[in-house]
């Protein structure tokens, strides 16, 4: 399975760089715009609900910071597996 096309993705989402936070970015299904919509799997890792699949906020604050789905491991710079920020993140080996 691909995954959802940036275009969907950017339609979907508002991603703050500086936060590392992302929000719907349109009403739907009940969530208003604006609402963080991640939620937590049991290792504590921020996950976004994308149709009926979750992905890495790390892999979606990728995509939307630098417009590429990441086919490399993400590594936090500073250690915390939930910051976001686009400076935070680098690609791993």
């Amino acid at each position: 399975m691909s995954e959802p096309s940036i275009d969907l993705v950017e339609y979907l989402f508002r991603y703050d760089p500086d936060t590392g936070a992302i929000y719907w970015h349109r009403y739907r299904g009940g969530r208003r715009a604006d609402t963080n919509h991640e939620r937590v799997d049991e290792n504590g890792q921020w996950r976004v609900v994308l149709g009926h699949t979750l992905y890495p906020a790390t892999q979606i604050a990728w995509l939307l910071g630098h417009g590429e789905w990441p086919t490399f491991p993400i590594v936090h710079l500073n250690g915390n597996i939930n910051d976001n920020r686009l400076a935070n993140l680098a690609r791993g080996e």
